[in-house]
């Protein structure tokens, strides 16, 4: 089972597999090295029961977080996109700037 979620900013998957956590962490790790996503050096938390990694991928900074729950392992993928980040940012600045400008106007006129 698996399901996917995309905003502009943010695109995250979510799967469960019947496979023990050391094989879906061992395949994900070889398989996302392919993709060139770098293991981030810091951070890493693997334990018999969970897993998270923070990852360097091409579209931006990705976190992996496994978990064992019954008999199946549930994964989490979750990549940011830091330039839609910074797009929604400038945008939020600017129609702040605008209403600032606006309100400033109206409050003279009056």
């Amino acid at each position: 089972m698996s399901e996917g979620t995309k905003i502009p900013f943010r695109r995250e998957l979510k799967a469960s597999v019947p496979l023990e956590l050391t094989d879906v962490l061992d395949f994900s790790r070889r398989e996302l090295g392919k993709l060139n996503w770098k293991e981030e050096s810091n951070g890493a938390v693997v334990t018999a029961e969970k897993a998270t990694i923070a990852y360097a991928s091409p579209d931006g900074p990705a976190i992996l977080k496994l978990g064992r729950k019954d008999d199946a392992t549930s994964i989490t993928l979750v990549v940011n996109d830091p330039g839609a980040v910074a797009k929604l940012a400038s945008r939020r600045s600017e129609v702040r700037r605008r209403f600032c400008l606006e309100t400033s106007t109206t409050l003279l006129l009056r």
